[in-house]
């Protein structure tokens, strides 16, 4: 069988956060602070795309098994 990935989204960034993981047929979601389900997909290598108020994060990551992403604003002081 294949490995599926369970995905959570943890926000936060102090605002709404919306959310894509490219490929996996699950569409841009938006959440509020906290935690989120976000959904399940066969496991592997995916593009994700987020914006929020601090900004665009587009990168690739390993997905596999349950995991939570985390997204936080870096603030430079």
């Amino acid at each position: 069988s294949v490995s599926m990935a369970t995905v959570y989204v943890q926000n936060n960034t102090g605002g709404e956060l919306c959310y894509e993981v490219y490929g996996t047929g699950i569409d841009s979601q938006c959440f509020s602070a906290g935690e989120h389900l976000y959904g399940t997909f066969p496991s592997g290598n995916y593009e994700f795309y987020a914006t929020s108020r601090c900004g665009i994060v587009n990168n690739f990551a390993d997905y596999d098994g349950d995991m939570v992403h985390i997204f936080r604003c870096n603030i430079l002081h």
